[in-house]
């Protein structure tokens, strides 16, 4: 191949590279997902940090589907005393959002945990709750409110001061990626719900 063939040939992958990705973005209202989060107001980190890609689709004027690609499976463990709550994503998420809402939601899945006794392995709590969406609302003193929906109910409202403005980092834990258990299926969502 000749040089000028050879550039020729770069151009055009770099012109083709181009169009594809800035067409997976061209329904996206930002360039990161706290961003596009943001404008749609919901916390910007509700997703997890790992993104290979993501891409946005127009489902009506006022609403875009949201898809995710991770790096590989995530979970993110938090903690609040003897109470972790482990959320588990898919490689690929995707959600429906508009305006202070999150509908539709595929691939988010969280576990509770409690630790009893700090040498004993914490054991799961209730059951594993598939996350199916999220909204947002104004409560007393105009206070900003987010409550997440999954096939078990409804948590309660966190104030919005409780969301941190960066993206949860991945662990990979042997416990809770393998140990599966609900050991009560009548307890209501849990209020410690923070992704």
């Amino acid at each position: 191949m000749s040089p000028k063939t050879t550039t020729t040939s770069l151009a055009l992958l770099a012109i083709t590279l181009a169009v594809t990705l800035s067409s997976a973005h061209a329904h996206c209202p930002a360039s990161t997902i706290p961003g596009i989060l943001k404008y749609y107001g919901l916390p910007p980190s509700i997703f997890p940090g790992n993104v290979q890609s993501f891409s946005c689709d127009l489902v009506n004027k006022n609403s875009i589907r949201l898809t995710i690609n991770l790096l590989g499976e995530c979970t993110v463990v938090n903690e609040l005393g003897a109470i972790q709550n482990v959320l588990k994503c898919s490689e690929k998420i995707s959600a429906v959002l508009s305006h202070n809402k999150l509908t539709e939601v595929k691939g988010v899945t969280v576990q509770l945990y409690v630790k009893l006794l700090p040498w004993l392995d914490a054991a799961p709590f209730g059951p594993l709750m598939t996350i199916t969406g999220a909204e947002a609302s104004h409560g007393p003193l105009n206070l900003k409110l987010f409550k997440f929906i999954s096939d078990q109910g409804e948590s309660p409202a966190f104030p919005y001061i409780l969301f941190p403005n960066q993206a949860p980092k991945c662990t990979h834990l042997a416990f809770y990626d393998t140990v599966v258990a609900n050991t009560n299926t009548n307890l209501p969502f849990n209020p410690l719900l923070v992704a």
